[in-house]
């Protein structure tokens, strides 16, 4: 076999591999692998605030955690500015309502804390706002802001969970899927 310099390519020079058969088929994965928690809260008509809380739910969409692996929503989303396209919309700081870009997504982090809590995933930090929001009960919410309070919580099974987040006609859903922690019938 002669050399290859820089650049150049062969057909003849392959990498060595092992082929390893998965654990479980898809169709397996797709039976053990459902929605273990979801839960939708209903948004005003704010064209900004819904704006915000679509880009959130974007952010948010999609994240896979291993076991043990914790989640940040402050993370995940990363800081609300102008310049990701966050409007100014009403937000609290310290017991005040103001207007600040990302306003509104405190929203998409209370529905996340529920579909978590109905999933059986453990909550590691959450923070109840300074008033009572409308779209959830009371004592449902977690409060966030960039820099400050964080909703967080830990993949305590065994398995890799997903989050699933979506934003249409007013209605912000949060699903997590996996495979089940809670025993049947347990909620």
């Amino acid at each position: 076999m002669e050399a290859v310099r820089k650049g150049e390519f062969t057909t003849e020079t392959e990498a060595p591999f092992d082929s390893i058969a998965p654990k479980r088929t898809a169709a397996q994965a797709r039976d053990q692998y459902k929605v273990i928690g979801t839960f939708s809260t209903t948004t005003t008509d704010n064209k900004n605030r819904n704006q915000n809380i679509r880009l959130a739910a974007d952010a948010i969409d999609g994240v896979v955690l291993k076991p043990g692996e914790e989640f940040s929503f402050n993370l995940a989303t990363g800081n609300r500015t102008s310049e990701k396209g966050y409007q100014p919309a009403g937000a609290y700081r310290n017991g005040v309502l103001i207007e600040e870009p990302g306003g509104g997504v405190c929203q998409v982090s209370s529905t996340l804390y529920n579909a978590v809590i109905f999933a059986g995933l453990k909550s590691t930090e959450r923070h109840a706002h300074s008033y009572e929001p409308s779209y959830v009960t009371p004592g449902e919410d977690a409060a966030v802001s960039y820099g400050g309070p964080d909703f967080r919580f830990v993949n305590n099974s065994d398995y890799p969970v997903a989050i699933r987040a979506s934003f249409s006609d007013q209605k912000v859903t949060c699903s997590i899927y996996g495979i089940p922690v809670l025993e049947s019938g347990v909620k």
